[in-house]
């Protein structure tokens, strides 16, 4: 498992070199009516990694009508079905795209749970899919258990046997088929669109009835170095931070009160989440947000997505294609743009630092620190500065403060434009955030070689609960000793929440005052177009 903080980068932009500490964020994988196959991924790979801000693809194995898209019915395959498929995907020397799944469906069917001959064929064609993988250096196989043809994961009543008997077999044929995969790739990732966190699958005898049977027992095969991922396609409909954490709190944890209590440690252990996000409600009207912040919206579900899951978020679409070499018009690109940007901006928010930086000193994006440039209270005017912290008069106006021993309003004054710091005194500006929103603070600060600065993030319900508290800054070099900065890059932020900011001076008083000046505070969202229509 992933722990997770609020702390997406300790950004380590320094003066020479550009290095630059990545933050943690869950790998985005493509998927949708776009797909690939082994053959075409061959011939177009280098294209598609330039061309598509993604981590890998997914995508079926095929050879002369037979397609791991139809894996579910009693026709055997010969073990060399898929050779030519591999040979191709041997070709490929993957720099971008290194988390490769092989997609197979629930289709054709159908198959009836008492066909042991039928189940024995799907657990086989389970096992060539699964080497083919692992010689492939593929990640591992996805399982979408949607039916879109005929199978069901339901009961029939005139089969002649008793529901709990069918539940037994059904366990046995989840067994069967994980055996078939672990033996061939036992470490693999199997990911699947829907496991236990599809909750109709838990409501009884009709419907997805024996789904979470079938699930118990491919958990009662799973191998200790497999890794398992419930790729919850709830992801579509989880609009802010709160769902898509609980839901990954869910399926981590909640989720193994319903696979048998043999099974739970092991699913404790080896089972991560993972979501799926749908891409055509951003662009068609009457769905998300037709007021031209359709990408913004989309960035924001995508950050809580990436930043909730533990390893992958999938991302589907239908109407168009993410990458085309005959018919550039019908991509997603040309149907809204800047969407390339704003998934890049959502995957890798450190690569857009210099850019936000840029255009915040131009000012084509607003700089959100609460007056900058120090300006004092004025007598009648009111006081923009957090009423739940202390007020000090010698601060500027919207600046509070907080004395961890004894009140001493003469630790903080402003001089030649900077707000100078004494030891003894926390000065602390607070703003409003916008949930899914992505913030670079920089805070320029100046003193002795041997003075620091100290500076920490936290976020506030609007109620004054703390969310999250004392993200610590980070110290970079400047050009000199005497020339330095704070800088944290933070987000996702919550809903209906305010962002703290503490700074305080630190290391020995004997060194002298410690000053800072020109703070800043960047929104992401100010990176990413405004799109007005649709293409």
């Amino acid at each position: 498992m992933t722990s997770k903080t609020l702390l997406l980068s300790m950004t380590l932009l320094l003066a020479a070199g550009g290095l630059t500490a990545a933050p943690y964020r869950a790998k985005l994988l493509h998927y949708g009516w776009d797909h690939t196959n082994a053959f075409e991924l061959a011939e177009r790979y280098r294209q598609m990694e330039e061309t598509m801000p993604f981590d890998g693809v997914m995508f079926p194995l095929t050879n002369e009508g037979i397609s791991t898209f139809y894996i579910w019915d009693a026709n055997p395959w010969p073990d060399n079905v898929f050779d030519n498929a591999l040979a191709s995907l041997k070709t490929c020397e993957f720099r971008r795209f290194t988390d490769n799944f092989v997609m197979t469906w629930i289709s054709p069917g159908p198959v009836d749970w008492l066909d042991d001959n039928a189940w024995r064929v799907i657990a086989s064609k389970f096992g060539i899919v699964a080497r083919v993988a692992r010689q492939a250096g593929l990640k591992g196989i996805c399982f979408d258990s949607e039916p879109y043809a005929n199978f069901r994961w339901n009961y029939r009543e005139d089969c002649g046997r008793s529901f709990e008997d069918v539940k037994v077999i059904a366990r046995s044929r989840g067994r069967a088929i994980m055996t078939a995969i672990a033996a061939e790739y036992p470490d693999m990732t199997f990911m699947a669109f829907w496991l236990i966190s599809f909750g109709r699958c838990r409501a009884g005898q009709k419907d997805w009835g024996l789904y979470a049977t079938f699930i118990d027992g491919l958990w009662d095969a799973v191998p200790p170095e497999m890794t398992v991922i419930d790729a919850s396609e709830s992801g579509y409909a989880l609009v802010n931070q709160t769902g898509a954490l609980r839901t990954s709190l869910n399926i981590r944890h909640d989720y193994a009160n319903f696979v048998s209590p043999e099974n739970r440690a092991k699913y404790r252990r080896q089972c991560n989440a993972g979501f799926g996000i749908y891409l055509d409600p951003y662009v068609y009207p009457g769905w998300i947000n037709r007021d031209g912040t359709q990408l913004v919206t989309l960035f924001h579900y995508l950050n809580n997505l990436l930043y909730s899951a533990d390893q992958y978020v999938w991302f589907y679409s239908e109407k168009h294609r993410m990458f085309s070499l005959n018919n550039p018009n019908n991509t997603w690109e040309a149907k809204l743009p800047g969407l390339d940007k704003t998934l890049r901006m959502a995957m890798h928010p450190e690569d857009f630092l210099e850019e936000l930086e840029r255009k915040g000193a131009e000012g084509a994006v607003p700089n959100r620190w609460p007056n900058p440039t120090f300006e004092m209270k004025e007598a009648g005017k009111d006081d923009t500065a957090d009423t739940s912290f202390t007020q000090v008069a010698a601060l500027p106006r919207g600046y509070s403060a907080w004395f961890p021993g004894k009140e001493d309003h003469s630790l903080a004054a402003v001089v030649d434009g900077r707000l100078e710091l004494q030891n003894g005194i926390v000065v602390i500006v607070s703003l409003p955030v916008k949930g899914g929103g992505v913030y670079s603070i920089t805070v320029p600060f100046h003193g002795a070689p041997a003075a620091r600065l100290q500076g920490r993030v936290g976020f506030q319900t609007t109620s004054g609960a703390w969310i999250e508290q004392e993200n610590t800054m980070v110290e970079l070099q400047g050009e000199t000793a005497n020339d330095r900065k704070l800088h944290l890059l933070i987000g996702p932020a919550p809903d209906n929440a305010k962002m703290i900011i503490l700074v305080d001076r630190g290391g020995d008083s004997k060194l002298g005052p410690v000053s800072f000046d020109h703070p800043t505070v960047f929104c992401m969202d100010d990176l990413i177009p405004q799109t007005t229509s649709y293409k």
